[in-house]
């Protein structure tokens, strides 16, 4: 019984996975398609609709969760496998479906292209602007899922959600499963595959270590007493 309540789990997290993984291909569609016309501003904006449809209907996201990862039992590093792998499931697949759609090729993929040939030049450097951008947007993401999940106000959860998400993706920070699907969708244009792992390994690192850090410092008893 154990067994099968487990397994259960564990497939739960890779269905709310990929529809996670679907909702911010979705957001990163708005934003593709508004940067397209030059609206960056309202691109961004419109990429919070993302992570507002995963915090309301209860979706698995990798990032979402992971800053969370001390508060949990051992096997919780399980569920965040199998929803990270569903995150990759929903985001890469629509990345590809998006791509393939031609009154969408024209607009959306070149920009995606322009935004994977950033990773070539010196691969030292690169790696170490990828680790930051994408530790300060772990911390933004963990901000705002936090904000969310300790409060009632929906003014404030909203608010959280558009303030840090706007943010992160105006400032170019870079964020593992919205790069999965960037690079889905450029991938027709001839990108190499191995940029794009190590790139999407190297955000999943910094993503994780920003939330998890940043949960520390908000969960430490010198910062509970200054707040």
């Amino acid at each position: 019984m154990i067994k099968k309540i487990t397994g259960k789990l564990y497939l739960d997290n890779f269905l709310l996975g990929i529809l996670a993984g679907l909702a911010i291909a979705m957001g990163g569609t708005f934003f593709l398609l508004l940067v397209s016309v030059g609206q960056k501003f309202w691109g961004a904006v419109s990429f919070c609709a993302g992570l507002l449809t995963i915090c309301y209907l209860g979706f698995h996201l990798y990032t979402g969760k992971i800053g969370y990862l001390l508060e949990n039992k051992k096997t919780f590093i399980i569920s965040l496998f199998f929803m990270y792998i569903g995150n990759v499931v929903g985001a890469v697949g629509a990345g590809y479906l998006v791509g393939l759609i031609p009154s969408l090729k024209e607009t959306v993929t070149p920009i995606c292209y322009n935004k994977l040939i950033s990773w070539s030049g010196d691969p030292g450097q690169s790696i170490i602007h990828m680790l930051a951008m994408s530790f300060f947007c772990g911390n933004l993401v963990f901000l705002c899922v936090d904000i969310f999940r300790k409060n009632k106000n929906h003014f404030l959860k909203i608010g959280g959600i558009l303030v840090c998400i706007t943010t992160f993706v105006m400032m170019g920070m870079e964020h593992c499963i919205a790069n999965m699907y960037y690079f889905a969708v450029g991938n027709m244009y001839g990108i190499n595959p191995l940029n794009a792992i190590l790139s999407i390994l190297v955000a999943t690192l910094g993503n994780s270590l920003g939330s998890i850090l940043l949960y520390i410092v908000i969960n430490n008893s010198t910062f509970k007493k200054i707040l």
